[in-house]
């Protein structure tokens, strides 16, 4: 380069000794012919050569446009201007050296790459790719296919290949093509490799996937096992013709199983493993997020962890529920943990023995609840009556007799307000109970006519149960 520069600058006097030129003007000249050079991939003698011949043209462009005093943004360089009586030169150079990075010269790279970089034959593809997948985006078709080598690899198999210049930096065997289902071109999918990077998406994890539907869309979900029981999420849809990348681990982090459930088309509910620091802390978390077909991006509605608040405890408890949760349908089943939103107008037909989005309501059969639910996680006898108790709740009926609901009860779990944010909403108490006969709880107790609604808690900040029945039962 300081060769070069020198014989420019030779050049730029012997060519023109009659024109007077600043050093200012000398080095932008001498910028553009570097430029220029840099586009010749060919011996250093013969693209000085080049260089000089396209100095010429130039400078001479250069004393025109310097004549008209109409200098463009991009040609004009800002040098930093100091009154110092030293070192100025030295600084100026510094600062045209650092507008002619890297940067630009990749820009030009990437730009005279030919059209077909990142495309290869879609059925040449298929034989060397070790995934491939079906995608919907709205009623368009496309297939995707997961390439686990590196890019030496795939030029040995396909040697027209043009690679993109990260492409080739990118060493972690992990590539992404999109195909239109009806061409026979794939494209490499250029715009994701940061974020597969980031991702730590390589070809030395084992992956298990399962496809589904979000909103109009295929949802293909992608499980990188970290060990038996962890994993990591990472899911993709088609938009805009382009694969687009679904990454909640900044709210998710690592799954507990690669098991996930979607729900209607608009719900996914992963499980968590948490620590436990005593021997009956809770072992998961079950989390609830939601489509967002504007950001395309699922957000976290919901994070639930089950306190085990029945008379069984223990491991056996949370493996039931688990178990229960993964054996369910996937695609249909309500999403049982996702919570009540707690209000008024639960209890707005509270007076006929009904709450608002409960299924079932007091006086209805329990034969009709054992025939729509699934079955309970414990049957047990609860004051004197029997108790089907499920994940979001239970109910109550007499032992002998008529088998009508005599009560209804919400986990704390399903509606996630303290007893203060009960009072907030509902207003104060009709009754509180403190110190109750079963023990260590408090309640607070609102009357619905013939009924009444029971919030029950032991301490202030924590989440109350409910339970609803008729008031002349209690």
């Amino acid at each position: 380069m300081e060769d070069f520069d020198k014989e420019v600058k030779r050049e730029i006097n012997n060519a023109l000794p009659h024109v007077e030129f600043s050093e200012k003007e000398k080095q932008l000249i001498l910028s553009k012919a570097e430029n220029q050079r840099k586009k010749f991939s060919i011996l250093p003698a013969f693209s000085l050569i080049v260089a000089i011949g396209v100095f010429t043209l130039l400078t001479i462009s250069f004393i025109s446009s310097n004549n008209n005093h109409d200098y463009s943004p991009a040609d004009t360089l800002t040098v930093e201007q100091k009154e110092e009586p030293t070192g100025k030169p030295e600084l100026e150079t510094r600062e045209i050296e650092k507008e002619n990075t890297v940067e630009p010269e990749t820009e030009i790279e990437e730009e005279e790459l030919p059209e077909s970089a990142g495309q290869i034959d879609k059925e040449l593809l298929r034989s060397l790719s070790n995934y491939e997948f079906q995608l919907m985006d709205g009623e368009n078709h496309y297939e995707m296919f997961l390439y686990l080598d590196d890019t030496n690899s795939l030029l040995d198999a396909a040697p027209g290949y043009v690679p993109y210049k990260r492409e080739s930096a990118q060493t972690n065997k992990f590539k992404l093509f999109l195909a239109e289902k009806n061409s026979s071109i794939a494209h490499f999918q250029v715009h994701l490799s940061e974020q597969l990077i980031k991702l730590d998406l390589t070809s030395d994890f084992n992956y298990s996937f399962i496809s589904g539907t979000v909103g109009t869309r295929t949802l293909l979900s992608m499980f990188k096992e970290l060990d038996i029981d962890n994993y990591v999420y990472t899911g993709f849809v088609v938009k805009d013709g382009k694969l687009a990348l679904i990454d909640i681990n900044e709210d998710a982090g690592a799954l507990h199983k690669q098991t996930i459930k979607l729900i209607n088309n608009q719900y996914l509910q992963t499980v968590h493993q948490l620590p436990q620091i005593k021997q009956d802390d809770p072992p998961y978390e079950y989390k609830t997020w939601q489509w967002n077909e504007e950001s395309i991006q699922f957000d976290l509605i919901d994070s639930t962890i089950i306190q085990d608040d029945t008379i069984y405890h223990g491991e056996a408890f949370w493996d039931y529920v688990f178990t229960q949760w993964t054996e369910s349908d996937i695609y249909t089943e309500y999403n049982s943990f996702k919570y009540m939103e707690f209000s008024k107008e639960l209890f707005k037909d509270a007076h006929e023995g009904k709450l608002t989005g409960v299924e079932f309501s007091l006086g209805e059969k329990m034969e009709k609840v054992h025939e729509s639910r699934d079955h309970p996680k414990s049957e047990i006898t609860f004051e004197g009556a029997k108790m089907s108790s499920y994940w979001d709740g239970g109910y109550a009926y007499p032992f002998e007799g008529s088998d009508e609901i005599i009560a209804i009860f919400l986990h704390a779990h399903i509606m996630k307000v303290t007893s203060k944010e009960v009072k907030e909403i509902l207003g104060e108490p009709d009754q509180i109970i403190t110190d109750s006969e079963v023990g260590p709880r408090n309640y607070l107790v609102y009357e619905y006519g013939d009924y009444s609604a029971l919030f029950g808690y032991e301490d202030e900040g924590e989440f109350v149960n409910l339970k609803f029945s008729n008031s002349k039962g209690n």
